[in-house]
């Protein structure tokens, strides 16, 4: 399974990467900081989906996907993005492509699972059903007893 991830900062990119392998363990990713190198790529070898971001410096998320879907558009192109819903809108961008920032492994298999039919791979489901809460509880901050009154001393 090989996947291209473009995304203009470095530390989402990452951070994306990691969610999409929570998901795709198998997954091949190549990941590009613009829409340049990502098309660069497309040319070079082949990749069974793509997540792009929609704004991105020299080559934004909607070129790139034109290029593909004209280059191989039998390849399932995801946008992910910060973007609200009507400037999505606007930008004639299907919604039901589109994954909301912060992109998490639940949002991802949630949108792959709706792409069922277009995928070429088998997506890995939940390890449990309370997943989701664990993912989020990740996020909670660690608070250790006293921590705030510590500050003021």
């Amino acid at each position: 399974m090989k996947i291209l991830l473009a995304d203009d900062m470095d530390i989402v990119r990452e951070g994306i990467a990691c969610e999409i392998k929570k998901v795709i363990p198998d997954a091949e990713i190549d990941d590009f900081s613009d829409g340049k190198y990502a098309w660069e790529a497309v040319q070079e070898k082949t990749y069974d989906l793509v997540f792009t971001d929609i704004s991105m410096r020299v080559m934004h998320g909607p070129e790139l996907a034109e290029r593909i879907h004209s280059y191989a558009p039998e390849i399932p192109i995801l946008f992910m993005t910060g973007e609200s819903p009507l400037r999505i809108q606007e930008m004639g961008i299907q919604m039901e492509r589109c994954i909301f920032k912060p992109v998490t492994a639940a949002k991802i298999r949630e949108m792959l699972s709706e792409l069922d039919s277009l995928l070429p791979f088998q997506i890995r489901k939940p390890v449990c059903e309370t997943e989701q809460q664990a993912e989020q509880e990740k996020t909670q901050p660690v608070r250790k007893k006293g921590w705030f009154a510590r500050l003021f001393r």
